[in-house]
């Protein structure tokens, strides 16, 4: 999980180049497709409740992410 998130950044932020909507192509491949189960599955960690919050925010953040790929490029 950290290693794909961490090659989003990369691709997102420029440090990490590739062809034109190669962040999109990667988020749709090997994010989209199971991230947002992962976080509401996260969401429903009783102890720690520090994993609870992650949960709900990555789920937040992904939603926010995959509405703004569907977007024509």
């Amino acid at each position: 999980m950290q290693t794909l998130c961490e090659m989003m950044a990369g691709l997102v932020g420029g440090a990490i180049t590739g062809p034109d909507d190669c962040d999109r192509d990667f988020f749709a491949k090997h994010l989209a497709t199971w991230v947002r189960r992962f976080f509401v599955d996260l969401e429903r960690a009783t102890r720690p409740v520090f994993y609870a919050r992650v949960g709900s925010l990555g789920r937040v953040f992904m939603a926010i992410e995959t509405e703004a790929y569907s977007f024509p490029a």
